[in-house]
């Protein structure tokens, strides 16, 4: 790509195909397909390119890192208790593995920062990993906020949103703003724009961590319903996004983490 983006350039330059360099006249022997290149000569593009980045890191103090992105799901605190040591040193440990793995990778935590799990490993991924956090917000945020027990939860919520790089809301594909306020606890289009929250993450990211117990889905919008959907790489129709939004991801084996250890 990299010969095919300099012959280009040479030509628009108004230089020439020619067996012997001349540098006056633009004549460069190199200006030919990759495939017809020598050997010798596609071995030294080949190790140019390799260095490049490098050779620009050290005379612009800059260098830039391909992201990796981790996404988030998990139970709430009815389920799991945020202040357990061993469920936190197991994320920990999770995540310094895959820092052990991939050590020039800047890290993005993709989080929804429901109460429990998301905010959690958020957090943990933040300080272990010096990881950029992006919220996708299911349900605008003031809306959101009534999903939240205290006073105290909807401040950390706050507080963390404060913190993230990037927050957007996802788009109310199952209701209006007015039908997804009511009946909170038994909503099921609110459920669904959990499910479709979920399904935003798991397209986007390189790798999922679930704290979930395993058991199966008992609902719209749960755990475990993400989890089948990242594990079996195939998504409900009607939560899908479309293909070509976003990158290419790693796609890599989800880490399910005890909720209770």
């Amino acid at each position: 790509m990299e010969h095919n983006r300099y012959v280009s350039q040479r030509f628009l330059d108004g230089w020439q195909y020619g067996e012997v360099r001349v540098q006056e006249a633009k004549i460069n022997p190199t200006l030919i397909p990759w495939p017809e290149m020598p050997s010798e000569r596609q071995i030294s593009e080949t190790k140019t390119v390799q260095i490049e980045h490098q050779d620009f890191a050290l005379k612009s103090d800059q260098f830039t890192k391909r992201n990796y992105t981790l996404g988030v799901s998990g139970h709430r605190l009815h389920k799991l208790d945020v202040n357990n040591q061993q469920l936190q040193q197991n994320i920990r440990d999770a995540l310094l593995s895959i820092r052990e793995q991939f050590p020039d990778r800047q890290f993005i935590v993709l989080s929804p920062l429901a109460e429990g799990a998301d905010r959690l490993v958020a957090k943990i991924a933040m300080e272990t990993l010096d990881a950029s956090l992006h919220v996708a917000l299911p349900l605008p945020f003031d809306l959101y906020e009534s999903d939240f027990t205290t006073p105290e939860s909807v401040e950390e919520f706050k507080q963390m949103v404060g913190k993230a790089k990037y927050y957007y809301e996802v788009p109310m594909r199952f209701g209006n703003i007015r039908e997804l306020a009511e009946n909170v606890e038994s909503n099921e289009a609110r459920n669904k724009q959990y499910a479709l929250t979920g399904a935003y993450v798991i397209q986007r990211c390189d790798r999922l961590i679930a704290v979930w117990d395993g058991k199966p889905e008992s609902g719209t919008g749960g755990t475990g319903q993400i989890v089948r959907w990242y594990t079996q790489g195939n998504i409900d129709p009607e939560y899908q996004y479309p293909d070509d939004y976003f990158l290419p991801s790693l796609k890599e084996e989800v880490i399910v983490l005890e909720p209770n250890p």
